[in-house]
């Protein structure tokens, strides 16, 4: 089900930070019930994962489900969940498990993949206040962003605030944890030196923002 999937993200999310973390620390990881019901209690742009597939019956909902899954999992890209859903255009789309045009299926897959990963990232940073104090949005860096998520990108918001990803269909955006200094968790040792984050042109500071990085950019980029 997407909650495995919520689960798995969860998961991986919890021992990237632990990574992290100047001691040994293991966060908490939410349970397969909460994220069950966060994912099908939580709507994404005002629908329902089960909106999207409402016409469908039990067995190709449980093959679209597992195709994000497995997506997910194996680190596959769009393009890959995308072609496993509807098909190839060798076979004429008849291999795929929806048959719809893949402006649909893409919507359908970015769209929930946004929300499963962003669930389970909020429930993540709340069942560990003790450590997480805040999130920060991130937008994609680059042409294809929308102006409502390169507004976004980079400003912080407190737990259980702010305007979680997606924000609209086809959003690629994610959210960000930001942790307590080495001091707040009562530790004595140095912060971690800068880090970077990806953008279509290369790796980039960590902090710079969207409107930032737009301003760096050449006329033939944009």
């Amino acid at each position: 089900t997407l909650a495995n999937t919520a689960h798995y993200e969860s998961d991986f999310n919890a021992n990237l930070i632990e990574k992290l973390l100047p001691v040994e620390i293991t966060l908490v990881r939410p349970s397969f019930e909460t994220l069950s019901a966060l994912i099908n209690s939580k709507p994404m742009q005002g629908r329902f994962i089960a909106d999207e597939v409402k016409d469908l019956d039990i067995a190709r909902i449980k093959q679209i489900e597992q195709a994000l899954r497995m997506g997910i999992i194996e680190g596959e890209t769009n393009a890959d969940i995308i072609r496993r859903i509807r098909g190839t255009r060798a076979q004429n789309f008849k291999d795929g498990i929806l048959q719809r045009s893949r402006d649909d299926v893409e919507r359908l897959v970015r769209t929930s993949i946004t929300h499963i990963t962003a669930r389970a990232r909020d429930e993540l940073y709340q069942e560990n206040q003790s450590v997480v104090k805040a999130w920060r949005f991130t937008a994609t860096l680059d042409r294809r962003t929308t102006v409502i998520c390169a507004s976004l990108d980079g400003q912080v918001f407190d737990l259980s605030t702010g305007p979680m990803p997606p924000r609209h269909s086809n959003c690629r955006s994610s959210s960000t944890p930001i942790l307590k200094s080495w001091q707040e968790l009562g530790y004595d040792a140095s912060e971690l030196p800068a880090s970077t984050r990806a953008s279509m042109n290369g790796q980039v500071p960590d902090d710079i923002t969207y409107q930032e990085w737009l301003k760096k950019q050449s006329n033939d980029v944009l």
